[in-house]
């Protein structure tokens, strides 16, 4: 007996692009990440408190659990955004230096 085809190449099938609420999703997440950013540099990584964010954004505090599960949740893609950031301005400085090692 043969066996069914379950695994499927990710590469073959085509992706569908991104439904206009899938792109507003997206687009709120960025501005709760740059506000969370805000407040990191404005006043320091206590500071960042949802409600805080969610004043910045009028919004509710209760609202940002739609796009992010916590607080702890929320600073970890802020960690990501900002060492992701990083990476990217160390790898121009190197690629500028034609003699970097």
């Amino acid at each position: 007996m043969l066996a069914a085809v379950t695994d499927v190449n990710p590469i073959s099938v085509p992706a569908s692009p991104p439904t206009h609420r899938q792109r507003r999703r997206a687009a709120t997440r960025d501005e709760i990440v740059e506000a969370a950013r805000r407040l990191l540099v404005q006043s320091g990584l206590e500071q960042i408190t949802l409600r805080a964010i969610a004043a910045e954004l009028g919004m509710t505090a209760p609202a940002l659990y739609r796009y992010f599960d916590s607080r702890e949740a929320l600073l970890g893609v802020l960690i990501d955004t900002l060492y992701d950031e990083l990476a990217d301005v160390l790898v121009a400085v190197r690629d500028a230096d034609a003699h970097a090692p």
